[in-house]
């Protein structure tokens, strides 16, 4: 063998044994594909929490604002989305960071969704301020099975400070509420968060509660999946009950001890509508008692017939909510009393106010 054949097998040999080295190196690396922290890693100092919502909605976050039909969720949302835009005071109390706020909407549509917001900002008194940073899209053409929804998210979610989906049910079309697919989009929303740092907001349909919203356990109170509340960072329950203020619950909280419950009230002014806030333990309006809670159930059918002459018992147990067994002694109580009348038969009852 000539030098220059020597050299190229000595070159090839060289080679190889790199490669191999190489590989040995990436099979070390790749062999279970994990990315781990060590103990100087795990236990450096964390940063402390950003948040769009001092001590509600943490920057990165996703979560989740619940309440039946009518229950004011989506004012409070859309106050939430406002004060962030303007860096105002949430329901007139939990200071945020000013930032750029941007709701989608598939559930009120254009004109009810400006015409609550403008409503808001009038009663903020901010009509002389600079302009909001606020956006609004109506009936966006993506939803959560879209292929392109969350690329198309994810560089919507960059450089903002919230984006706010109006609702959950809306933006999962086709999808059994409580399928665990109810949860995929969550899943994906909950990644885009931590990689932009923006906050996510999703308003979302809860199951009625019962006469004292005690029927129900409160991280069973979203409609749907129990994927849903596995998928979120946090979620908070609007409870209404007719004549008190809204009583607002954290019932998940990833990383930290939840708030403690607060109210909330929707005050319609000359020129706008407030919403303010103050301190459960501060009303009065819970009663505990037997007979009080049963003078209050009283005071529901009596409303729901009101509003619904010739109504059914059916419809009474769908409306109030609870136990159909406590609406059954109520109406039967009513009609001893003879507050109310049955103009129909025992199976297909018609319900008037006597």
């Amino acid at each position: 063998m000539d030098i220059a054949t020597t050299k190229l097998v000595a070159d090839v040999v060289k080679i190889a044994s790199v490669l191999a080295a190489q590989a040995a190196a990436n099979d070390a690396v790749q062999g279970h594909g994990l990315k781990l922290l060590d103990a100087a890693q795990i236990f450096t100092p964390l940063p402390p929490i950003e948040y769009a919502i001092e001590g509600v909605l943490p920057r990165g976050g996703l979560a989740i604002l619940g309440g039946y039909s009518s229950s004011g969720k989506s004012w409070l949302a859309l106050d939430a989305a406002l004060s962030i835009a303007t860096g105002s005071k949430w329901l007139g109390r939990f200071s945020t960071q000013l930032g750029t706020a941007t709701i989608l909407d598939k559930e009120s549509g254009e004109y009810e969704s400006r015409r609550r917001l403008q409503r808001l900002y009038r009663a903020k008194g901010l009509d002389t301020v600079d302009e909001p940073k606020l956006e609004l899209c109506c009936f966006p053409n993506t939803h959560f099975g879209d292929p392109s929804f969350e690329r198309r998210m994810r560089e919507l979610a960059t450089g903002r400070s919230l984006l706010l989906f109006d609702t959950l049910a809306a933006f999962s079309p086709g999808v059994d509420e409580n399928a665990a697919a109810m949860g995929e989009g969550l899943n994906k929303l909950q990644v885009i968060a931590k990689d932009t740092n923006c906050a996510i907001m999703v308003v979302a349909h809860e199951k009625k509660l019962g006469v004292h919203g005690t029927e129900i356990d409160a991280r069973e109170r979203l409609r749907g999946s129990s994927a849903i509340i596995g998928a979120i960072d946090s979620a908070f329950s609007v409870q209404y009950r007719k004549g008190v203020p809204l009583r607002i619950s954290q019932i998940k909280a990833r990383g930290g001890a939840a708030i403690a419950d607060f109210s909330a009230t929707i005050i319609d002014l000359l020129g706008g509508t407030a919403v303010v806030t103050g301190n459960v333990e501060d009303e009065s309006e819970q009663d505990e008692t037997p007979e009080k809670r049963f003078q209050a159930l009283q005071r529901r059918v009596l409303d729901a017939i009101r509003e619904r002459p010739d109504c059914t018992l059916r419809y009474l147990r769908s409306f109030i909510g609870g136990r159909g067994t406590a609406v059954d002694a109520v109406v039967e109580q009513l009609l001893d009393d003879k507050k109310i009348v049955n103009r129909g038969t025992e199976k297909a009852s018609k319900f008037r106010l006597a």
